[in-house]
Formats: structure tokens, C-alpha cells, sequence
């Protein structure tokens, strides 16, 4: 990868996903159901993330959330229920997993207030792209 084209943004987030070519895909078609590309990088580093080999629940549950990030911003919302059903567990594993992730400043968690009413949560995962980061400038694969 040629380190000089990392771009230097603001929103460092949006820069890494770009830089990966993380991007959700989706179509107003319905029946196009959409995907996500993960490059292999992210893969090779689960383990010094700590969330590979038992915990790859959470690397499950990270990519959920990136998935969802369909303006590309960041941020998703996904309730606690729709991620329990597309991932075939259990409400209260959701929960352990986000509190989990979210402990390792791999994401941050705030309320989604909508006309002064939460709605929902909204997840951003800078602590995961900033950690990613740091590895891979350790690692020279991209400069600083």
C-alpha cells in the first residue's frame, strides 16, 4: 500500500474506511440485499486488536456496526434487537459485546435524542480506526 495516499482528513473515520475501501453497499432494489467489503488487513490484525480467535464474536459485532454506516459518516444506529436477529444471538449477548467493545475503546456509544426523545443509540468506532492505525504505522505499512 502506498502510505502517501492515506488521506489526512478531519474525520479520520471516514478517511480509514475510504482508505480500505470499507464501504456498505446498498441499492433501493429490493432485492439487491447489499455487502460489505472487508479487506484482509482487518483480518490479520484481530488478534492484536483482541478480538480475534475466542472473541471473534466482537469482530462480528464491530463489522455490524460498520455495515451499517450507510452515509459513510461514521456512525450507525442499529437497535439492540435488529442486532440480535441478524446475528442469530441473544439480546443480553449484544449488550456484552457492545459494553465489551466499548470497554477497549473500540467504540464510543451515545444517545440518539430525536425531538428530545432518545431513539436510539448511535455507535462511532474512531477508537477501532485509531487503534487499526497505530498498528499499521507500527507495522510500516502506511506513514504517519
Amino acid at each position: 500500500m502506498n502510505s502517501n495516499n492515506f488521506p489526512n482528513s478531519g474525520n479520520r473515520t471516514k478517511a480509514l474506511l475510504e482508505y480500505f475501501n470499507i464501504y456498505p453497499i446498498s441499492s433501493t432494489d429490493p432485492h439487491h440485499l447489499g455487502y460489505l467489503m472487508i479487506p484482509n488487513v482487518l483480518f490479520k490484525y484481530l488478534n492484536r486488536l483482541e478480538i480475534g480467535g475466542m472473541q471473534s464474536s466482537l469482530a462480528i459485532l464491530l463489522m455490524n456496526l460498520i455495515a451499517r454506516d450507510y452515509q459513510k459518516q461514521g456512525l450507525s444506529y442499529p437497535s439492540h434487537s435488529q442486532l440480535s436477529e441478524d446475528m442469530g444471538t441473544s439480546i443480553n449477548n449484544i449488550e456484552r459485546g457492545l459494553r465489551k467493545l466499548r470497554e477497549m475503546g473500540l467504540i464510543e456509544v451515545e444517545p440518539r435524542v430525536i425531538n428530545s426523545n432518545v431513539k436510539s443509540n448511535q455507535y462511532t468506532w474512531r477508537g477501532f480506526t485509531r487503534k487499526l492505525r497505530a498498528l499499521l504505522i507500527a507495522d510500516g505499512i502506511i506513514k504517519e
